[in-house]
């Protein structure tokens, strides 16, 4: 299992997160990443932190890919605590804020992670 954790900014109300940036950690490694095509439920925010657990690695590259919803098939120990979505690797986050009361939505084309 991997983890990120990322700080994004948005401009505006109800407008996609236009850039994220965070860390991936997988097997004592850190690797810098990017985050964009989230949307943030919630008024006036311009940063939010977030963090996800991350399933199915098999090597840290699989992390990057555009990630869309997934609704079930997938056991997820204590339950999905946020945003569950999966890419074309087959690799599933479970993505959540940090700050209370702020919660994420999938954009049209879920979002995107880059491994820099």
């Amino acid at each position: 299992m991997g983890r990120i954790t990322f700080e994004a900014t948005s401009i505006g109300v109800g407008v996609d997160i236009s850039w994220g940036n965070g860390t991936f950690s997988f097997q004592g490694q850190q690797y810098p990443i990017s985050i964009q095509g989230l949307g943030l439920a919630g008024v006036g925010i311009s940063q939010v932190n977030a963090v996800g657990d991350v399933y199915n690695l098999k090597n840290a590259a699989d992390v990057a890919g555009t990630y869309v919803g997934i609704t079930g098939g997938i056991a997820i120990a204590g339950g999905p605590k946020g945003i569950l979505a999966q890419n074309q690797n087959g690799v599933v986050i479970d993505l959540r804020a940090v700050q209370q009361g702020v919660s994420f939505n999938l954009g049209a084309n879920g979002f995107t992670v880059t491994m820099k």
